[in-house]
């Protein structure tokens, strides 16, 4: 994994902060540890992760765009559901974003039994800092309604999983299928609001 260091290098030693209490996005949500997971964390304040973010975010997405999937390619362009990037353990203990894109309606009501239409599509970008002043790009994981039937065994969800280089991880629809399993048995417990979680409390826009 590559680091992006020196120009940011020195934005981490002014950002520093004390700790923050790690955020989960649901108390039945239970981690899954194929996620590879970062040495060493460092915590931030809000707005300190706020801060790192908006300087990496164009690369981020920049990178991600490497995949050549469409779905990917202008994710960073939509909505995004959450003030500041939240600490997620579920996510390797990376700090982590949600956006959705224009069909993904009534996605910060999620109420039970409503489900999303076919071309809703929600991405999670992120980042990680560890005590040593590393930055290091996280994954981009992204959920794409399909039509009704499409997949029966993930609720009509492709899943999609890109690697901080823009290499594809996997896609439950078409290659490296098992390396996404995980993903949807997470999501499974979140069934009656079809498979999605919002962001946690006291992080939603």
């Amino acid at each position: 994994m590559k680091y992006y260091t020196s120009w940011i290098l020195l934005s981490v030693a002014l950002f520093w902060v004390s700790p923050a209490s790690a955020q989960v996005q649901d108390e039945n949500f239970v981690p899954d540890f194929r996620h590879m997971k970062i040495d060493n964390p460092a915590a931030l304040t809000d707005s300190n992760a706020e801060a790192i973010y908006h300087q990496i975010q164009s690369e981020l997405a920049k990178t991600f765009a490497r995949s050549e999937l469409p779905v990917v390619k202008e994710y960073n362009t939509w909505k995004r559901y959450n003030r500041a990037p939240y600490l997620s353990s579920t996510h390797g203990d990376r700090y982590i974003n949600n956006f959705a894109n224009d069909l993904a309606v009534r996605y910060d009501a999620l109420a039970k039994g409503y489900k999303m239409p076919a071309g809703a599509v929600f991405a999670k970008d992120g980042f990680a800092v560890t005590k040593d002043g590393d930055i290091l790009p996280g994954r981009l994981f992204v959920m794409e309604k399909l039509a009704e039937g499409a997949s029966p065994g993930t609720g009509d969800w492709r899943y999609l999983a890109i690697e901080s280089d823009g290499s594809l991880i996997g896609d439950s629809q078409h290659d490296a299928q098992n390396a996404l399993e995980f993903c949807h048995i997470c999501h499974k417990v979140r069934s009656s609001r079809d498979f999605l979680f919002f962001v946690p409390p006291g992080y939603r826009n």
